[in-house]
């Protein structure tokens, strides 16, 4: 296989994995934090986290909180340590009424949400193929019935689950093309190969993207000023590289 096809497809791959946050609904957002106040609203709860795990699959990051302080957001933990990281790691969701004596509880997070619980509901959320996350539930005081609990957090995972594509954009880019070529060729081996590999956005990408998300809202001309200023910067870049 042609090493300079191979260089060409990883690099369109991991263009394609720097678009996904451009291109993911903004709308996925709101949807996060809407699961997150129903779950509240359903059982009656003081408050709700979601956290989900990242592309290289060693931390849970809060995507969304309610019932207290938005600063946990972008926060991340290990992916096996914690409450949370117990109900990832195991994929058994877990009640723990005892936080105080329990010490997978993280005090640190509760003190920065601005909420101590006395009781935490903690699910797996599960999708047909793996385990993207996990839901808490703080201090429910309606229909603490696990099962239903558990169907409220399959269904959450499903949702949650359509905008991770956007977060893989590159890999499912190169499974696809995978598929789509003749199955014992180099090609799909190469293809299959590289869609294996970790692909983690390039750093300082999502701030970029999201100020030109921004600018785009904010009309036409600012978007264009914003381009006009980074032509500048790269001109420069490119003198001193």
């Amino acid at each position: 296989m042609d090493d300079a096809l191979i260089q060409r497809l990883r690099h369109l791959a991991q263009v394609a994995t720097d678009a996904g946050t451009a291109l993911r609904p903004a709308s996925h957002s709101a949807m996060v934090t809407s699961i997150a106040e129903t779950a509240m609203r359903t059982f009656g709860a003081g408050g709700c986290s979601i956290a989900t795990l990242d592309l290289t699959g060693e931390h849970l990051v809060f995507s969304a909180s309610a019932g207290g302080s938005p600063d946990i957001l972008g926060w991340r933990i290990p992916a096996h340590e914690g409450i949370a990281g117990y109900v990832y790691s195991t994929g058994q969701p877990l009640e723990v009424d005892d936080l105080a004596d329990d010490p997978r509880f993280a005090s640190d997070i509760a003190t920065a949400v601005g909420y101590q619980p006395s009781v935490i509901i903690a699910l797996p959320l599960v999708t047909e193929h793996d385990i993207i996350g996990v839901i808490e539930i703080l201090d429910a005081t309606v229909d603490r019935d696990m099962d239903l609990m558990q169907a409220f957090a399959h269904q959450a995972a499903l949702a949650l689950d359509q905008g991770r594509v956007f977060d893989q954009l590159g890999r499912a880019l190169l499974e696809g093309a995978a598929r789509a070529a003749e199955a014992d060729t180099p090609l799909a081996h190469a293809l299959r190969g590289l869609a294996q590999e970790d692909l983690e956005r390039t750093p300082g990408i999502d701030l970029v993207l999201a100020c030109l998300a921004e600018l785009q809202d904010l009309g036409a001309e600012e978007l264009q000023a914003a381009g006009e200023l980074l032509e500048v910067h790269l001109r420069h870049a490119r003198r001193r590289a």
